[in-house]
């Protein structure tokens, strides 16, 4: 495109002054129109020559043009160069906020569960504050309710020794007159042992000897004994002398049958004694075989049940 229009020297308006200058003789006008006085021309616009060579077809512009891409692929290069290095530092940097998103998620879940059981422990500590604090109301009560009882126990205990010392003192008085009295009763029971010929002994836990003599007119001084066990609702005797088989079965097991079912031991031991003369008598008589010892006490248990 050439510009030498606007260098000549020869133009004295412009486009635009010369349309506002045109009037058309064909309009009509209700006004009539007065021209303006010549002016002078104005300087132009723009005083630099240029070629009329185009502009892509230049040179120098090529030159230029060429120089701009060349600078223009560099900038892209050097730009998708940078844009990758900063896409793999962003996908680099997106990696690690994911695995910093990964730890934070499992550290949140680790906490929440250390929280949840921090919760549970702290409930559970909370019911065992809530019991323990029940406990010592209850250990309280507990424990003025054993005051009192104490309170009463002391009372009572005083009253008891009160009563134990009173009861004391009454035993030192039945002691003192039983002891009197013992030894009024010594000599009487040395006499009536010797007359009677009896002798009464505990010799063990529930068990209590009788001994007799008087019963052997040939020797006085005798000695027949047995124990009765009193340990058992069955009452036992064993002989003592003159021999534990001094006395048979046939004659010790219904007086032991008598004692058991009468529990007359006064009677049991007048019994015993008559068997002990019974068999002193069989001695007398001389009789030897077991038979005729046993048809004779027969005989004789007959007679004395006739009188």
């Amino acid at each position: 495109m050439s510009l030498t229009m606007f260098n000549s020297p020869s133009s004295t308006t412009t486009p635009r002054t010369s349309r506002r200058l045109t009037v058309n003789p064909t309009t009509p006008s209700r006004l009539p129109i007065s021209l303006p006085p010549s002016l002078p021309p104005l300087a132009p616009l723009n005083l630099r020559s240029y070629p009329s060579t185009p502009y892509a077809q230049d040179p120098l512009f090529q030159s230029k043009l060429t120089q701009d891409r060349s600078n223009i692929d560099y900038t892209v290069q050097s730009l998708d160069n940078s844009l990758s290095l900063k896409r793999k530092d962003v996908q680099q940097s997106l990696a690690e906020l994911d695995e910093e998103k990964r730890r934070i998620q499992a550290a949140t879940k680790n906490l929440g569960e250390q929280a949840k059981e921090m919760m549970e422990k702290v409930g559970r500590e909370l019911e065992q504050h809530k019991e323990a604090k029940g406990k010592k109301v209850e250990v309280e009560q507990q424990g003025r309710v054993l005051e009192q009882q104490m309170e009463s126990i002391a009372a009572e205990i005083k009253e008891e020794q009160k009563k134990l010392l009173a009861r004391r003192e009454l035993k030192a008085r039945q002691r003192e007159a039983f002891q009197k009295q013992a030894n009024k009763n010594g000599p009487e029971l040395a006499f009536f042992e010797e007359k009677l010929g009896l002798k009464i002994r505990g010799i063990g836990k529930d068990t209590v000897q009788f001994r007799f003599s008087n019963v052997d007119s040939r020797n006085y001084q005798r000695s027949f004994s047995f124990n009765v066990d009193a340990s058992k609702p069955l009452y036992s005797v064993t002989l003592a002398s003159p021999s534990p088989t001094y006395l048979p079965p046939t004659t010790l097991q219904p007086l032991l049958t008598y004692l058991n079912r009468t529990r007359d031991l006064y009677g049991f031991a007048r019994r015993m004694r008559e068997a002990f003369k019974d068999e002193v008598g069989l001695e007398k008589m001389g009789i030897v075989g077991e038979g005729e010892k046993e048809r004779e006490r027969e005989r004789v248990r007959a007679e004395r049940e006739r009188r």
